[in-house]
């Protein structure tokens, strides 16, 4: 269902969220999004909108999941959505470096106060090198 001015959602804007983070990880890296982990409901918002389709898994960090593939994971890292700003820096696993990906603002959507805010801030979790 679409509501008015074209939005899927009226009291978060996740596609919007979604496509900026997106735009993001592209400039950032050429690998696939494979995987996308942090505050609910953006992983999953993910999983419906993002062009790949990445697995998600709510939480800080998605390796402990049985559909998630490790090995191909660890080769592109995944990426971290959070509303706070140090989310994902106490939350990368053993042996993994977390790299700010700096912050998205995307506007309130039609009809939401003007103060709402939804700033998301993401990380690419990679594997530190051996």
């Amino acid at each position: 269902i679409i509501l008015d001015g074209g939005r899927l959602n009226a009291a978060v804007p996740l596609r919007d969220i979604v496509q900026a983070a997106e735009v993001v990880w592209e400039r950032h890296t050429v690998d696939p999004l494979l995987l996308v982990t942090g505050q609910d409901p953006l992983p999953f918002a993910a999983s419906f909108y993002a062009v790949d389709r990445p697995q998600t898994k709510g939480g800080r960090h998605g390796l402990d999941a049985p559909w998630i593939d490790g090995q191909m994971v660890t080769k592109t890292g995944y990426l971290v959505m959070c509303f706070d700003a140090d989310c994902a820096t106490a939350s990368a696993p053993d042996g993994w470096v977390a790299h700010s990906l700096g912050n998205i603002d995307v506007p309130p959507p039609i009809g939401a106060s003007r103060d709402a805010d939804y700033t998301v801030y993401l990380w690419h979790h990679r594997s530190a090198p051996k």
